[in-house]
């Protein structure tokens, strides 16, 4: 093994963007939830449903949990991120550029929760940053990979690695899309209305499921350097 550090660092980042996906799932899960239980409280208040006072209940108690299931894979995978690319960085100096967009990353998130009590909106925006900084995070780390690739004259995996980088963009964008304009759309109304707020529900959850698309791309890139770099 010519790059033991790469490879355990590697194998970490791949284990984290494993429980991410998960994570994601949960809020997907969340959202959909959210939505059911907006949608049976306003059948209710207008009188269409009244057998269905339970669900506004239920439902916020699958989000809440579910939820808050995914929140904390988000952490646990946030952190073996931030290991993998420290331990990857000590054979691959390209993934020391990732490690300066994770921090730049955590700078943002925690700007955000600063934000989030008295400036909701302003918070919204700055998840914006949040993403980006993520994406850009993804694309040095497949950039390490195809340099260790190279190095490893291994071109299939850089190959690989250079066609993860388009579609990870390209897919990443529209997600990145649809959440500014879910946010405009809810920064835009002072009072949202039901068909506002499940607009701005349904692009949140759309932008979630691209998210989903893009992390498997990822993935297969990561667990192809798995394989390169054991051997």
């Amino acid at each position: 093994m010519l790059y033991p550090d790469a490879y355990r660092g590697v194998k970490k980042i791949y284990t984290a963007e494993i429980l991410q996906i998960i994570s994601v799932v949960c809020m997907i899960i969340a959202g959909i939830a959210t939505t059911v239980g907006m949608s049976a409280s306003e059948a209710i208040a207008s009188g269409a449903a009244t057998e269905a006072t339970g669900v506004p209940t239920g439902a916020a108690a699958v989000a809440n949990l579910v939820g808050l299931a995914g929140m904390v894979l988000a952490v646990v995978a946030f952190v073996m991120n931030i290991i993998g690319i420290k331990n990857a960085s000590l054979d691959e100096a390209v993934f020391k550029k990732a490690m300066l967009w994770v921090l730049i990353s955590l700078a943002s998130s925690f700007a955000e929760a600063l934000l989030q009590e008295r400036y909701s909106q302003a918070a919204s925006f700055v998840e914006i940053i949040t993403h980006i900084s993520n994406l850009l995070v993804t694309i040095y780390v497949i950039r390490g990979i195809i340099s260790l690739a190279e190095k490893l004259k291994n071109s299939r995996v850089r190959e690989l690695g250079e066609k993860t980088i388009r579609r990870y963009l390209t897919v990443e964008i529209i997600s990145i899309i649809l959440t500014v304009i879910s946010l405009v759309l809810g920064t835009s109304i002072d009072e949202m209305n039901y068909v506002a707020a499940a607009v701005v529900s349904v692009l949140g959850i759309a932008a979630l499921v691209i998210s989903i698309a893009a992390y498997f791309i990822y993935l297969k890139t990561l667990k192809q350097a798995v394989k390169m770099l054991e051997k």
